[in-house]
């Protein structure tokens, strides 16, 4: 068993497709004292992390943003419609109105949160909660 003071070290293999314009060392040595764990970068060291192209950064933005709005715009037509329509009031669709619901908590929780994973660099900004 190794001693708690003698971090276990392995290296880590940067495929080339991660290494725009050579910027980035081929290899990275990473060093832990738990064995067979991850190891992330430490607050110190997150400046040196490499960004990602402004090109994904745009993507992702976009992406996150029209799934958030779609999703809220549609969900809350279809509890609308089956609210205010006496007729669209039958169990299956009484169903997909709790599906819609259920699937509007999810993107107002859940959507923002990956947006701001996305922008925070390896930091987490909203508490042991979430």
């Amino acid at each position: 068993m190794n001693g708690s003071n003698t971090p276990y070290s392995s290296t880590l293999k940067i495929p080339k497709l991660f290494q725009p314009n050579g910027s980035m060392p081929e290899e990275v040595q990473v060093f832990s004292f738990i064995p067979n764990s991850t190891v992330t970068q430490g607050p110190d060291e997150l400046s040196n992390a490499p960004l990602l192209p402004v090109y994904i950064t745009i993507y992702v933005t976009i992406l996150n943003i029209a799934i958030f709005v779609v999703g809220i715009v549609g969900n809350i037509l279809v509890i609308l419609v089956v609210s205010r329509v006496r007729d669209m009031r039958t169990s299956i669709n009484l169903y997909l109105a709790n599906l819609s619901v259920a699937d509007l908590l999810v993107l107002l929780v859940c959507q923002p949160t990956a947006l701001i994973e996305f922008y925070a660099k390896e930091r987490w900004y909203l508490g042991q909660t979430l």
